[in-house]
């Protein structure tokens, strides 16, 4: 496909695929350019045709496995739209079967009900935002009706990608306004950072656990250490109010990675740590402000574990002493 396409060329199709709610900086239509069903986002605000242009560029430049990775999590744009001299808006994908139900796209906010394929969507939603990040990408934008989920929660579709950020392209719209909710818990979300993903996506973590929008929570609400357990409760509010040392991004992979894998239980508060696990050294204390110590969750050695190493140390030293003697 083209890298700019003419809005004249887009016949609108004769059966919608399906529904999809407009957002606050544009609309969107079923569309079909040149036999193909796509998505067009038409932008109420102007936007940057040489940002944009970056940003689509970006995304067909990565290599084969990278761009194979992005087309399974993000509805990456595909090409510009103009009318005219006029950029109008951006060709989209649709989004994969996968995602849809009921003939609309299942969004973040719609996953109620079971914790653990909650817990599994996270975990994969984790490993977008960090699979971004390792590119020099923010996501910015990370709000539940954004992510699009598996009906069993395993796997995500990012979409409004073109509010992505980061050190390729400048912002591609003068605008991203975030929900009032956001914007009461992430102070900085208008300059966003590594930071300000983490903290959006903790945000979403915490109101989908809670299937509701939560603006002040503690660190030890029964209900969140119930679902998630006391020291996870606690890094997720931490990550919210962007109080996280430099080991949040190594825990945050951590996380995802298990919720992924479907472990339950408190996965930071693990015995044994899931940090020893990973080997990954330095990340004792990762709250600035203080925090859940991981060492508080040893446990000394009981009486009968001693006895067995007990047993164990004297048996090594009698086979010790025998071999010696046969070698006489």
């Amino acid at each position: 496909m083209p890298i700019a396409v003419a809005l004249a060329e887009l016949r609108p199709l004769a059966e919608r695929a399906l529904t999809i709610d407009d957002g606050g900086t544009a609309t969107v239509e079923h569309v079909e350019y040149r036999g193909r069903a796509v998505v067009f986002k038409r932008y109420q605000d102007s936007a940057s045709a040489a940002e944009l242009t970056r940003l689509i560029r970006w995304g067909r430049n990565l290599p084969a496995a990278d761009r194979a990775a992005l087309r399974g999590i993000a509805a990456w744009p595909q090409a510009m739209v103009y009318d005219g001299s006029r950029l109008v808006g951006l060709l989209v994908p649709l989004a994969p079967t996968g995602f849809i139900t009921g003939g609309k796209p299942r969004s973040l906010d719609m996953l109620a009900g079971d914790e653990r394929v909650k817990r599994t969507a996270f975990g994969h939603l984790i490993a977008a935002v960090t699979w971004f990040h390792d590119r020099g990408v923010v996501v910015n934008d990370l709000a539940a009706p954004n992510v699009l989920v598996a009906a069993a929660g395993d796997g995500i579709h990012l979409v409004d990608c073109d509010s992505m950020v980061g050190e390729h392209w400048a912002p591609v719209l003068p605008r991203n306004a975030a929900p009032e909710d956001v914007r009461d818990v992430v102070g900085d979300v208008d300059d966003p950072t590594a930071a300000t993903d983490f903290a959006r996506l903790a945000h979403a973590i915490i109101c989908g656990l809670f299937d509701a929008e939560v603006v002040d929570i503690d660190d030890h609400d029964p209900e969140l250490v119930r679902m998630v357990g006391r020291e996870t409760a606690a890094f997720l509010c931490a990550a919210r109010r962007m109080t996280l040392g430099d080991e949040a991004d190594a825990i945050w992979r951590l996380l995802g990675d298990a919720w992924r894998g479907g472990r339950p239980g408190d996965v930071l508060g693990s015995e044994p740590p899931l940090y020893d696990e990973c080997r990954m050294p330095g990340l004792d204390g990762w709250m600035r402000d203080g925090g859940l110590s991981r060492t508080a969750h040893r446990q000394p050695l009981g009486p009968a574990r001693l006895l067995v190493l007990t047993v164990t140390a004297v048996a090594l030293l009698l086979i010790g002493l025998l071999a010696g003697m046969s070698l006489r």
